[in-house]
C-alpha cells in the first residue's frame, strides 16, 4: 500500500460535500501524523488544511479525538516556533487557524481536559508576550504581526467556548505563578484573560463551578496577602482577583459560603475576610470596599459573643474572679499573645484594669506551679533520706492508715503531708523568697481593697454593663495571706 503520508494527503484532499465523507480512522490518522516528530510540513500541512475544511460540518467526528487532536496540534505548533525561533510560515499559520476551527465548535472546546488546556494556554500567552515584547523593540515583520493577530483571536476563542471552570482554573494558576512581575507583558495578558472571563461570570453564572475556582483565589490571596502589595510598585494582580470575588459575591450574595467548602475555615482566610465585607457593602464595586478590604487582609480581632459573655463576668463584682479565670482560659486556649487589641473597643481603664488583672492572675499561676514542683522535689529528697537511714536491724513500725491498714512510716509520709501536718523540710533561701512574696501580695490586697469604684468610667461596649469589681481577683484575700505568712513563719522557726 502508499505510504501513511501518501493517505493521509488523500484523505485531506477529500472535499467537504457532506456529512459522513470524515470517518473517525481519517482523523485518528490526522492526530498520529501531527504527533510523529518525522512527519514532513508538506503532509501536516495537508492534514491541518482538512481540519479547517472539516472541523464545522463533522463536529460529532471530531469531538471523538477533540483533546487528542488539539494537544496534537499544540505540540506541533511549539516546535515549529522553537525550530523557526519564532519566525512564522506557513505551517504557523495553519496550526493556529487548525486550533481555531477546532475551539469555534462547542462540542470539541468542551472534551479538551485541564492539562491540555494549560498547555495551550500557557503556549499561547508566552508567544503573545514575546511577539509583543519583539514588536516593542523595534518594527517587527508582517509575518510577526500576523502570528500576534491569530494568537490574539485563538486566546478569544478559547476563553468563549472552552470549560469556562478549567479556564479559570488554568489562569489564576498561571498569574500566580508570575504575580512576582506583575508589570511583565506575559503577567498583563493573563490578567486581561481573568478579568475577560470574569465580565461574564454573572451571565453565564451556572456554567462555572466556584468551589475549585474560589480555592484558586485562596491560594492567591495565601500567597500574596494585602501586606505583600504594599511594598510592590503595582498591585494590579490583587485587584483582578479582588475583582473576580466582587463578581462571584454579587452573583451568588449570601449563598456563596457554601462555595467555600475546599477552603479551611481556621484561622479565617483572607478570602473569607473580603466576602464578609462585600457582602455587607452598600455599594457597588469592587473599588468601592477598596481600603476595607485591605484591612480585611490583616489580623482581626473580633470581639465574639463567648468574648463578650466574660468581659461581662468580668465587670460585674460577683463573678469577676469567675470572669478572670476564663478569661485566661479563653487566651490561652486560643494561643493569643496579647489580648489587647481585642479589648480595644473598652474605656481605657476599664482595658488596663483587665490586662493588669490578667498579668497577675498568671503571674500566681506560674508561682504556685514553682512552688508545687519545689515541693515535690524537696518531698522526694526527704523520702529518700529516710530510706537511706540504717535501721540497725529494728523493723520498721507500721502505722494505721486509711481505712484501718496497716503502713509503713515511708508510705504514709505522703498523705500526711498532703494533710498538712508535717509540712516538708526547705531551704533558708526559699522561706526567705516565700515570705518576700507573700508580703508583696499583701501589699497589693491593701491597695486594691483601699480603692474606689469612681475612678472607673463606663466601657465603651454596651452590651457590657457598667459595674466594676472593688478588689483585684487575682490577689488573695489578706486573711489567707496572713494565715499562710503564719504558716511560713512557724516552719521558718521550727
Amino acid at each position: 500500500g502508499r505510504p501513511a503520508s501518501a493517505a493521509v494527503a488523500a484523505e485531506a484532499a477529500t472535499p467537504a460535500d457532506g456529512a459522513g465523507e470524515i470517518s473517525v480512522a481519517t482523523v485518528g490518522a490526522w492526530v498520529e501524523a501531527l504527533l510523529r516528530e518525522d512527519t514532513g510540513e508538506e503532509e501536516a500541512t495537508q492534514a491541518l488544511r482538512a481540519v479547517c475544511q472539516h472541523a464545522a460540518a463533522e463536529e460529532a467526528v471530531f469531538a471523538i479525538y477533540a483533546d487528542r487532536l488539539v494537544g496534537a496540534t499544540n505540540q506541533l505548533l511549539e516546535r515549529t516556533l522553537s525550530r523557526t525561533g519564532g519566525a512564522a510560515g506557513e505551517l504557523t499559520k495553519y496550526l493556529i487557524n487548525a486550533l481555531i476551527a477546532l475551539f469555534d465548535r462547542d462540542a470539541i472546546a468542551k472534551l479538551v481536559v485541564q492539562q491540555t488546556l494549560e498547555n495551550l494556554i500557557r503556549h499561547t500567552l508566552r508567544q503573545m508576550a514575546q511577539e509583543q515584547e519583539r514588536s516593542a523593540a523595534g518594527p517587527g515583520s508582517p509575518a510577526g504581526g500576523y502570528v500576534l493577530k491569530g494568537f490574539n483571536k485563538l486566546m478569544s476563542v478559547v476563553l468563549d467556548r472552552a470549560d469556562r471552570t478549567i479556564s479559570f482554573i488554568v489562569l489564576l494558576q498561571l498569574l500566580r505563578e508570575s504575580a512576582e512581575a506583575p508589570e511583565a507583558v506575559y503577567t498583563d495578558f493573563v490578567m486581561k484573560c481573568v478579568l475577560k472571563l470574569t465580565k461574564e461570570v454573572r451571565a453565564a453564572g451556572g456554567e462555572t463551578n466556584l468551589k475549585p475556582v474560589l480555592r484558586e483565589v485562596y491560594l492567591f490571596l495565601k500567597e500574596y496577602p494585602p501586606q505583600y502589595w504594599q511594598k510592590q510598585s503595582s498591585n494590579m494582580p490583587l485587584k483582578t482577583v479582588k475583582t473576580l470575588l466582587y463578581e462571584t459575591v454579587a452573583l451568588k450574595g449570601t449563598s456563596i459560603l457554601r462555595e467555600l467548602t475546599l477552603i479551611p475555615t481556621h484561622p479565617t482566610p483572607t478570602i473569607r475576610s473580603y466576602i464578609d465585607i462585600m457582602l455587607k457593602s452598600e455599594r457597588g464595586g469592587a473599588d468601592a470596599v477598596e481600603a476595607e478590604a485591605e484591612a480585611a487582609g490583616k489580623p482581626t480581632y473580633e470581639l465574639t459573643p463567648e468574648l463578650v459573655a466574660i468581659l461581662k463576668m468580668v465587670g460585674q463584682k460577683e463573678t469577676t474572679t469567675a470572669g478572670l479565670q476564663k478569661l485566661l482560659l479563653f487566651k490561652q486556649v486560643r494561643h493569643i499573645e496579647d489580648l489587647a487589641p481585642y479589648l480595644a473597643r473598652l474605656s481605657d481603664s476599664f482595658r488596663n484594669y483587665i490586662l493588669r488583672s490578667l498579668a497577675k492572675l498568671e503571674e500566681r499561676r506560674k508561682r504556685e506551679e514553682q512552688e508545687e514542683q519545689e515541693d515535690t522535689a524537696t518531698a522526694a529528697t526527704e523520702a529518700t533520706g529516710e530510706n537511706a537511714r540504717p535501721n540497725h536491724g529494728a523493723a520498721a513500725t507500721p502505722t494505721v492508715g486509711e481505712k484501718g491498714k496497716a503502713e509503713t512510716p515511708a508510705a504514709s509520709a505522703p498523705v500526711r503531708a498532703e494533710l498538712g501536718t508535717s509540712p516538708p523540710r526547705m531551704t533558708i533561701a526559699q522561706l526567705q523568697s516565700r515570705l518576700k512574696s507573700v508580703h508583696s501580695d499583701m501589699q497589693q490586697a491593701e491597695d486594691t481593697e483601699k480603692r474606689e469604684e469612681a475612678h472607673l468610667d463606663a466601657p465603651v461596649l454596651s452590651s457590657l454593663p457598667d459595674v466594676y469589681p472593688t478588689s483585684d481577683p487575682a490577689v488573695t484575700s489578706l486573711s489567707q495571706l496572713r494565715e499562710r505568712l503564719n504558716r511560713l513563719k512557724s516552719v521558718t522557726t521550727a
